[in-house]
């Protein structure tokens, strides 16, 4: 049995459990949560999916102006677009914009199959399914 015990203390997933005695599993998932919770910002760096590049345009119009597209919300830069011939944009797009022509499909597809009134929000749904 002595054993047994041994391997137990040994396992990361009996310590997750809770069923090794002398760990705190809540304390070291409130540790984790905390560290996570006090810098919010590091969880929304973005990166463009062409060129990998974190840096982005706060004001006007540009090359570094990022887009997302509107199915698969993957993140471009407005040059990047360009250089790979993707699209060449002079201003946001006034409608929704999608990456790829996959994207564009899958979309259509979904109205088709589930239409949403143009006056729904998302809060309200959001609202009703709890």
């Amino acid at each position: 049995m002595f054993q047994r015990e041994k391997f137990v203390a040994n396992n990361a997933n009996a310590v997750a459990a809770g069923r090794v005695s002398g760990v705190d599993v809540m304390g070291q998932l409130t540790e984790c949560c905390i560290r996570i919770v006090k810098n919010p910002e590091a969880s929304e760096v973005f990166a463009c999916v062409l060129c990998r590049g974190f840096e982005f345009s706060r004001t006007g119009f540009g090359p570094r102006t990022v887009l997302l597209c509107d199915q698969c919300e993957r993140e471009y830069h407005v040059g990047c677009l360009k250089k790979n011939k993707m699209a060449d944009l002079k201003e946001l797009p006034s409608d929704e914009w999608f990456c790829y022509s996959d994207c564009n499909g899958i979309h259509s597809a979904l109205l088709i199959r589930n239409p949403c009134p143009d006056n729904i929000w998302v809060d309200d749904v959001l609202l009703k399914a709890h």
